[in-house]
């Protein structure tokens, strides 16, 4: 931490980077399928992500014309997630909110998310265990 206000997000925000490179897992991109979702529903979920901003997390990526909406590489996705979350339950006055009406609540949406987190936090977590191990010996 670099200061006292600093959270666990933002210590994740700054070691992720460091992750990454040991592990060589910068290249690695997770791709947000919402196959199985009808397709006014995507639409939908697009526009919130547009109005929330949320699609300018850094190397976020819309796909076109397949199952995958979107994809955003291994480091973009701490800042991703908590786009999701401060989104979808901060609900801050003067920022921009999901419109969870809109998209059905939040259970779609975090159907879509959580795949791809539980996919990323296993990969740091066995980075750190890997790390851990070497130093043992």
């Amino acid at each position: 931490m670099l200061n006292d206000r600093d959270g666990d997000l933002k210590v994740l925000d700054r070691a992720v980077p460091v992750i990454a490179q040991q592990g060589n897992l910068s290249s690695v991109t997770f791709d947000f399928s919402v196959s199985g979702f009808d397709v006014g529903w995507v639409a939908a979920f697009k526009s919130q992500i547009e109005k929330c901003q949320i699609h300018r997390t850094p190397n976020f990526e819309f796909e076109s014309d397949s199952d995958v909406l979107f994809r955003v590489p291994f480091n973009s996705m701490p800042g991703l997630l908590v786009q999701f979350r401060n989104r979808m339950f901060h609900y801050r006055a003067g920022e921009a909110n999901f419109d969870l009406g809109a998209i059905g609540g939040s259970e779609p949406v975090c159907k879509i998310v959580v795949r791809e987190a539980a996919h990323w936090f296993a990969l740091i977590y066995v980075e750190l265990l890997r790390v851990m191990a070497r130093r043992q010996f």
